[in-house]
């Protein structure tokens, strides 16, 4: 079975893009929360297609709280002279849950992987 469940924040903005067939997907990262104070908080890189794509890409911003529903995937891609893997989750489904408050103005830990990720390309389709 390859199933994930995760609830978390935008770390910014969603990228919206389309495929060759014109087929919208929208990429994002989302900040995990561990349940243990003190742990550091999980990035993980979620894909969503289709209409999905276009209502996070228009409603989602950073600090948007989601909880995505989907499986895992493994893609590679050249960079150079290197071939890279990249573990994503390819969102099934969603659910907004919040914005961030005024309250909890305290900045959002950036994703220290972010450099990293592979540029907004053409995803494998699904």
């Amino acid at each position: 079975m390859n199933s994930v469940i995760l609830c978390g924040r935008l770390t910014k903005v969603p990228d919206l893009g389309y495929t060759q067939d014109d087929r919208a997907f929208g990429t994002f990262s989302l900040a995990v929360d561990k349940p243990v104070t003190g742990k550091p908080t999980e990035f993980f890189r979620v894909i969503v297609y289709g209409p999905q794509a276009e209502i996070v890409a228009e409603h989602a911003k950073r600090g948007t709280w989601l909880a995505v529903r989907g499986h895992l995937q493994a893609r590679r891609y050249k960079e150079g002279e290197r071939w890279r893997t990249i573990i994503e989750v390819v969102g099934e489904s969603f659910e907004f849950i919040g914005v961030k408050s005024k309250d909890e103005e305290q900045p959002l830990e950036e994703d220290p992987e972010a450099d990293e990720e592979s540029p907004l390309e053409t995803p494998p389709a699904n």
